[in-house]
Protein backbone atom coordinates (compact mmCIF):
# COMPACT_ATOMS: atom_id res chain seq x y z
CA UNK A 1 0.00 0.00 0.00
CA UNK A 2 1.09 3.55 -0.53
CA UNK A 3 1.05 5.90 1.78
CA UNK A 4 1.08 9.47 1.70
CA UNK A 5 2.72 11.89 4.35
CA UNK A 6 0.23 13.32 6.49
CA UNK A 7 -1.02 9.68 6.13
CA UNK A 8 1.26 7.47 8.23
CA UNK A 9 4.52 8.77 7.51
CA UNK A 10 5.50 8.80 11.10
CA UNK A 11 3.02 5.87 11.99
CA UNK A 12 5.23 3.73 14.30
CA UNK A 13 7.41 5.01 17.07
CA UNK A 14 9.60 1.67 17.11
CA UNK A 15 10.48 1.81 13.46
CA UNK A 16 11.36 5.40 14.08
CA UNK A 17 13.78 4.93 16.88
CA UNK A 18 15.04 1.92 15.11
CA UNK A 19 15.77 3.68 11.20
CA UNK A 20 17.29 6.70 13.51
CA UNK A 21 19.43 4.57 16.07
CA UNK A 22 22.33 5.72 14.90
CA UNK A 23 21.33 9.44 14.56
CA UNK A 24 22.93 10.60 17.55
CA UNK A 25 25.44 13.59 17.13
CA UNK A 26 22.07 16.03 17.81
CA UNK A 27 21.46 15.06 20.97
CA UNK A 28 24.59 16.69 22.91
CA UNK A 29 24.59 19.63 21.13
CA UNK A 30 20.47 20.47 21.84
CA UNK A 31 21.24 19.35 25.77
CA UNK A 32 23.57 21.78 25.96
CA UNK A 33 21.73 24.29 24.17
CA UNK A 34 18.80 23.96 27.18
CA UNK A 35 21.87 23.82 29.45
CA UNK A 36 22.85 27.01 28.32
CA UNK A 37 19.59 29.30 27.49
CA UNK A 38 17.51 27.49 30.53
CA UNK A 39 14.10 26.25 30.51
CA UNK A 40 11.13 25.96 30.14
CA UNK A 41 11.86 23.83 26.51
CA UNK A 42 9.14 23.72 23.97
CA UNK A 43 10.32 20.91 21.54
CA UNK A 44 7.95 21.60 18.08
CA UNK A 45 7.86 18.01 16.50
CA UNK A 46 8.57 16.11 19.41
CA UNK A 47 8.29 13.00 18.11
CA UNK A 48 9.14 10.50 20.50
CA UNK A 49 11.28 12.07 22.77
CA UNK A 50 14.64 10.99 21.21
CA UNK A 51 15.68 14.52 22.46
CA UNK A 52 13.33 15.33 25.37
CA UNK A 53 14.15 12.29 27.09
CA UNK A 54 17.92 13.20 27.13
CA UNK A 55 17.34 17.14 28.21
CA UNK A 56 15.06 15.98 30.64
CA UNK A 57 16.88 13.91 32.38
CA UNK A 58 19.46 17.20 32.95
CA UNK A 59 16.73 18.38 35.05
CA UNK A 60 14.95 20.49 32.42
CA UNK A 61 10.86 21.44 32.04
CA UNK A 62 10.15 20.32 28.57
CA UNK A 63 6.92 20.18 27.02
CA UNK A 64 7.05 18.07 23.29
CA UNK A 65 4.45 19.41 20.63
CA UNK A 66 3.99 16.42 17.82
CA UNK A 67 1.12 15.78 15.37
CA UNK A 68 1.30 11.69 15.41
CA UNK A 69 -0.32 10.20 19.02
CA UNK A 70 1.72 6.79 17.65
CA UNK A 71 4.90 9.16 17.94
CA UNK A 72 3.64 10.38 21.30
CA UNK A 73 2.13 7.14 22.81
CA UNK A 74 5.88 5.65 22.31
CA UNK A 75 7.46 8.42 23.67
CA UNK A 76 5.41 8.62 26.77
CA UNK A 77 6.06 5.48 27.21
CA UNK A 78 10.45 5.48 26.83
CA UNK A 79 10.10 8.64 29.20
CA UNK A 80 8.45 6.49 31.70
CA UNK A 81 11.08 3.92 31.52
CA UNK A 82 13.73 6.59 31.79
CA UNK A 83 11.67 7.76 34.47
CA UNK A 84 11.38 11.66 33.82
CA UNK A 85 7.57 14.10 33.08
CA UNK A 86 7.84 14.96 30.00
CA UNK A 87 4.46 17.13 28.80
CA UNK A 88 3.05 15.34 25.88
CA UNK A 89 0.49 17.65 23.41
CA UNK A 90 -0.83 16.18 20.08
CA UNK A 91 -1.40 19.13 18.23
CA UNK A 92 -0.51 21.24 14.45
CA UNK A 93 2.24 23.23 15.28
CA UNK A 94 0.98 25.80 12.58
CA UNK A 95 -1.65 26.47 15.11
CA UNK A 96 -1.16 25.58 18.51
CA UNK A 97 -1.21 28.27 21.35
CA UNK A 98 -0.37 26.62 24.86
CA UNK A 99 -0.95 30.31 26.29
CA UNK A 100 2.55 30.43 28.23
CA UNK A 101 6.15 31.62 27.46
CA UNK A 102 9.65 29.32 27.44
CA UNK A 103 13.09 30.30 27.63
CA UNK A 104 14.07 27.99 24.41
CA UNK A 105 11.89 26.72 21.83
CA UNK A 106 13.50 23.94 19.31
CA UNK A 107 13.11 22.59 15.65
CA UNK A 108 15.20 19.80 15.63
CA UNK A 109 15.89 17.12 12.86
CA UNK A 110 14.73 19.29 9.56
CA UNK A 111 11.69 19.16 10.63
CA UNK A 112 10.31 22.70 8.89
CA UNK A 113 11.29 20.86 6.08
CA UNK A 114 7.74 19.24 5.89
CA UNK A 115 6.30 22.54 5.17
CA UNK A 116 6.51 23.62 1.60
CA UNK A 117 4.16 26.63 1.22
CA UNK A 118 5.64 29.71 2.40
CA UNK A 119 2.55 30.89 4.26
CA UNK A 120 2.75 27.15 6.65
CA UNK A 121 6.41 28.11 6.61
CA UNK A 122 5.40 31.37 8.44
CA UNK A 123 2.52 30.02 10.38
CA UNK A 124 5.29 27.95 12.34
CA UNK A 125 7.40 30.79 12.49
CA UNK A 126 4.66 32.66 14.14
CA UNK A 127 3.95 29.98 16.75
CA UNK A 128 7.90 29.69 17.85
CA UNK A 129 7.40 33.74 17.89
CA UNK A 130 3.99 33.32 20.59
CA UNK A 131 5.56 31.13 22.71
CA UNK A 132 9.25 32.28 22.69
CA UNK A 133 9.70 34.61 26.14
CA UNK A 134 11.33 38.08 25.77
CA UNK A 135 14.66 37.31 26.07
CA UNK A 136 14.34 33.19 24.91
CA UNK A 137 15.93 31.78 22.16
CA UNK A 138 15.19 29.61 19.11
CA UNK A 139 17.13 27.03 17.92
CA UNK A 140 16.04 24.98 14.54
CA UNK A 141 18.35 22.68 11.98
CA UNK A 142 17.82 21.97 8.49
CA UNK A 143 19.86 19.91 5.90
CA UNK A 144 22.44 21.82 3.61
CA UNK A 145 21.12 21.52 0.22
CA UNK A 146 23.60 19.10 -1.22
CA UNK A 147 23.63 18.75 -5.05
CA UNK A 148 24.83 15.66 -5.56
CA UNK A 149 21.93 14.51 -3.43
CA UNK A 150 19.42 16.60 -5.59
CA UNK A 151 20.77 15.64 -8.83
CA UNK A 152 20.46 11.81 -8.50
CA UNK A 153 18.89 9.96 -11.25
CA UNK A 154 15.19 9.38 -9.79
CA UNK A 155 15.43 5.71 -11.37
CA UNK A 156 18.15 5.00 -9.00
CA UNK A 157 17.14 2.74 -6.09
CA UNK A 158 19.57 3.39 -2.59
CA UNK A 159 19.06 1.84 0.41
CA UNK A 160 18.58 4.69 3.13
CA UNK A 161 18.45 2.35 6.34
CA UNK A 162 18.62 -0.74 7.56
CA UNK A 163 17.60 -2.57 10.80
CA UNK A 164 15.82 -5.00 12.64
CA UNK A 165 11.90 -5.39 12.85
CA UNK A 166 10.83 -4.33 16.43
CA UNK A 167 8.28 -7.31 15.77
CA UNK A 168 10.54 -10.04 14.86
CA UNK A 169 9.73 -10.38 11.24
CA UNK A 170 13.53 -10.14 9.85
CA UNK A 171 15.47 -7.63 8.53
CA UNK A 172 14.12 -4.10 7.44
CA UNK A 173 15.45 -2.31 4.42
CA UNK A 174 14.49 0.83 3.42
CA UNK A 175 14.59 1.66 -0.38
CA UNK A 176 14.47 4.99 -1.44
CA UNK A 177 14.35 7.02 -4.97
CA UNK A 178 14.39 10.63 -5.12
CA UNK A 179 13.56 13.27 -7.63
CA UNK A 180 14.39 17.22 -6.95
CA UNK A 181 10.93 19.26 -7.48
CA UNK A 182 13.19 22.60 -8.54
CA UNK A 183 10.19 25.04 -9.11
CA UNK A 184 9.15 24.09 -5.36
CA UNK A 185 12.09 23.38 -4.04
CA UNK A 186 11.02 20.29 -2.61
CA UNK A 187 12.85 16.94 -2.98
CA UNK A 188 9.96 14.01 -4.05
CA UNK A 189 11.08 11.34 -2.01
CA UNK A 190 9.36 7.45 -1.83
CA UNK A 191 10.49 5.06 1.04
CA UNK A 192 9.59 1.55 0.33
CA UNK A 193 9.74 -0.78 3.44
CA UNK A 194 10.89 -4.37 2.81
CA UNK A 195 11.23 -6.86 5.24
CA UNK A 196 12.96 -10.32 4.39
CA UNK A 197 12.58 -9.31 0.60
CA UNK A 198 8.70 -9.04 1.24
CA UNK A 199 7.26 -4.87 0.70
CA UNK A 200 5.79 -3.69 3.82
CA UNK A 201 4.53 -0.32 2.56
CA UNK A 202 5.45 2.84 0.40
CA UNK A 203 5.58 6.49 1.96
CA UNK A 204 5.49 9.38 -0.71
CA UNK A 205 6.37 12.43 0.71
CA UNK A 206 8.23 15.78 0.06
CA UNK A 207 11.21 17.29 2.00
CA UNK A 208 11.90 21.23 1.64
CA UNK A 209 14.91 22.84 0.50
CA UNK A 210 16.37 25.81 2.26
CA UNK A 211 19.03 27.37 0.85
CA UNK A 212 21.11 29.23 3.27
CA UNK A 213 20.71 33.29 2.04
CA UNK A 214 17.36 32.13 1.88
CA UNK A 215 16.69 30.73 5.30
CA UNK A 216 18.30 34.25 6.92
CA UNK A 217 15.93 36.28 5.36
CA UNK A 218 13.26 33.53 6.49
CA UNK A 219 14.12 34.28 9.96
CA UNK A 220 15.05 37.69 9.79
CA UNK A 221 11.29 38.46 7.98
CA UNK A 222 9.35 36.55 10.93
CA UNK A 223 10.85 38.34 13.23
CA UNK A 224 14.01 36.82 13.97
CA UNK A 225 17.72 37.62 14.28
CA UNK A 226 20.18 35.26 14.02
CA UNK A 227 22.98 35.25 16.63
CA UNK A 228 24.65 31.89 15.76
CA UNK A 229 25.00 30.04 12.65
CA UNK A 230 26.94 26.71 12.94
CA UNK A 231 27.77 23.85 10.33
CA UNK A 232 26.93 21.29 12.28
CA UNK A 233 26.12 20.21 15.72
CA UNK A 234 29.83 20.40 16.76
CA UNK A 235 29.34 24.50 16.78
CA UNK A 236 31.64 24.21 14.04
CA UNK A 237 31.80 27.36 11.55
CA UNK A 238 29.16 27.29 8.82
CA UNK A 239 31.36 26.86 5.76
CA UNK A 240 30.49 26.07 1.66
CA UNK A 241 30.20 22.10 1.92
CA UNK A 242 28.61 22.02 5.69
CA UNK A 243 26.28 19.35 6.40
CA UNK A 244 23.59 21.61 8.37
CA UNK A 245 22.20 24.78 8.98
CA UNK A 246 21.91 25.06 12.93
CA UNK A 247 20.75 28.40 13.53
CA UNK A 248 20.44 29.91 16.82
CA UNK A 249 17.72 32.88 17.06
CA UNK A 250 16.03 35.60 19.14
CA UNK A 251 13.21 37.82 18.74
CA UNK A 252 14.10 40.88 16.86
CA UNK A 253 10.69 42.74 18.27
Amino acid sequence: MVYTESDRLYEDGRHYDAKYSHYVDDIPFYVEMAERYGGPVLELFGGTGRLAIPIAQHGHDITCVDLSPEMMAYGKEKAGEAGVDIEWIEGDVRDIRLGRRFKLVTIPFTSLAHFHDMKDIEAVFETVKQHLADDGTFVMDVFNPNLDFMTRDPDDVTIQAEYEDPDGRGHVKIEETLKYDDAAQVNRIVWRWVIDGEEWKTVEFGVRVFYPEELLLLLEHNGFEVVERYGYFDESEFTPGSRKQVMVCRRKD
